[in-house]
């Protein structure tokens, strides 16, 4: 009982001071910012620690035209969701999604949240079962 109520405390003190590694970038400033990019290269300098969500917001300005831009989430989105907006900012179109585990900010679909929290659980049961 004791190790359960550990775990307990543990798992949601993980998921209130837990942060997020998330992108920051603009495609109009950083021309690698694009839909895809390599991450593999050192844009490590470009990921910055957020306590909520990332974001990943793209504008389409018209058929041949758009740009990106990541960085924490400052919508107040829901995590694994994607909201598509119209005049937003003089934008016509516009696509923000909203993701909470690191580095998830990078690709064009957001991952599935509950997947890191099953790991997150898993992980706890462990490292207390074994100890």
């Amino acid at each position: 009982m004791k190790r359960m109520i550990y775990f307990i405390v543990v798992f949601f003190i993980f998921k209130t001071v837990h942060s997020t590694l998330c992108y920051e970038c603009v495609s109009l400033n950083e021309e690698w910012c694009t839909e895809y990019f390599d991450d593999s290269l050192s844009y490590h300098k470009n990921i910055i620690n957020c306590t909520g969500n990332c974001m990943k917001l793209i504008a389409h300005v018209d058929k041949e035209k758009e740009f990106y831009v990541r960085t924490c989430d400052i919508t107040q989105g829901v995590s694994g969701t994607c909201t598509t907006a119209s005049q937003v900012l003089g934008i016509p179109v516009s696509t923000v999604c909203v993701c909470g585990t690191d580095g998830c900010n990078k690709a064009y679909t957001t991952r599935n949240d509950y997947l890191s929290t099953i790991c997150s659980i898993l992980v706890s049961f462990l490292y207390i079962y074994t100890n």
